[in-house]
């Protein structure tokens, strides 16, 4: 875990990055951990459910009653959730199949499972895997991930100076890709392998955005809820997750960048 990392002793890092998910968890199991800032978001297609059409799947509803590969107590599975409440109790019947990520393309390929659930690039590369039998489906508005920069309270405390500039640099980065969004599309499209098309499709629902934002705070909120709904922690309360912040680098580089509410 990301957390337990931040914490080694030998090998030690003082910064990493990570979804929400982990700070959900940190949040849960009292770790302490700080996100320093959230650096980019994705939204639409950095999830999806690819299926097997010759398991007679064609439309999302065909996952009733198909056992479907999701690695449990991920935003994968939150995702899949989330879309199963939305689509109403004629998908309730589907069978979750615990899956690690890096099982996922196979058990799909090898016919172990009817569908799977998993972020991107992994749906493509099972889309690719399995060829004209997949079909795939997205949940629009279902879910938004946020990646950020993580550290500990000692370092942060220690070397405030050392994380405003990483914050300066990143801005930075942020505008230049703001400036220059055909080439930041290019290295999108080089790094992952992609056509030209999927590129264009996939690379519009991420935003590349130095911010520490309200709706961050509800997302931990809503994941800790259903973690604790699951049975996935001890936990009977939501934690108070603003203490997991550290505002006071951002305020200083970008005030204009925090919009929590604190």
């Amino acid at each position: 875990m990301v957390a337990d990392a931040l914490k080694q002793k030998q090998g030690r890092l003082d910064i990493a990055t990570a979804s929400e998910v982990p700070v959900m968890r940190a949040g849960l199991s009292g770790k302490d951990i700080r996100v320093i800032a959230t650096i980019g978001k994705g939204t639409g297609r950095h999830m999806a459910v690819v299926a097997r059409k010759d398991r007679g799947i064609a439309t999302f509803a065909d996952l009733a009653g198909k056992r479907v590969g999701v690695p449990f107590g991920s935003n994968a599975e939150y995702y899949l959730d989330s879309l199963l409440v939305r689509q109403g109790p004629e998908v309730s019947t589907v069978s979750k199949v615990q899956t690690k990520p890096q099982d996922i393309k196979r058990k799909l390929s090898a016919g172990d499972v009817d569908a799977i659930v998993i972020w991107f690039p992994g749906w493509k590369h099972a889309e690719e895997e399995i060829g004209d039998n997949a079909v795939t489906f997205y949940g629009d508005g279902i879910y938004t991930v946020f990646f950020n920069i993580l550290s500990t309270p000692d370092f942060i405390s220690r070397n405030p100076e050392a994380v405003n500039q990483l914050l300066r640099a990143l801005i930075k980065a942020e505008k230049y890709a703001s400036a220059h969004p055909q080439e930041i599309k290019v290295m999108f499209e080089e790094f992952f392998r992609l056509d030209e098309a999927t590129a264009e499709q996939t690379f519009a629902n991420y935003t590349l955005r130095i911010t520490l934002g309200q709706e961050l705070l509800i997302a931990l909120e809503d994941e800790a809820r259903w973690s604790i709904a699951k049975g996935l922690t001890k936990q009977t309360e939501i934690p108070n997750y603003l203490n997991l912040i550290h505002l006071d680098s951002l305020v200083k580089v970008s005030p204009e960048a925090v919009s929590i509410i604190h």
